[in-house]
């Protein structure tokens, strides 16, 4: 079995560019995109979600919870998306 010695998080193409400061409105433009590519093709949630219950996918789901700390709790909006994507997952991978 390999062993893991080093992990390296990276943020998406975009963001490599812009100044931290911006990175918000990188957010926003992100939301506004209802598009979530999936081996070569665009998905809206709902259809990529149905998609990958078609597939039978039984890998991770990763909630990210990226926010200013200050003004907003890191942990509390992780549940909430967990919250929001469980009964969707549930909704799909369950037929």
């Amino acid at each position: 079995m390999a062993e893991i010695v080093l992990g390296i998080g990276s943020s998406h193409g975009p963001l490599l560019s812009t100044p931290a400061e911006q990175w918000d409105l990188r957010a926003k433009a992100d939301r506004a995109n209802k598009s979530h590519w999936y081996r070569g093709k665009t998905y809206d949630f709902d259809a990529l979600l149905k998609e990958l219950g078609r597939q039978k996918y039984s890998g991770w789901l990763v909630v990210e919870a990226d926010q200013d700390p200050a003004k907003a709790h890191p942990l509390t909006h992780a549940r909430l998306g967990h919250d929001c994507l469980r009964p969707l997952a549930r909704r799909y991978w369950t037929q």
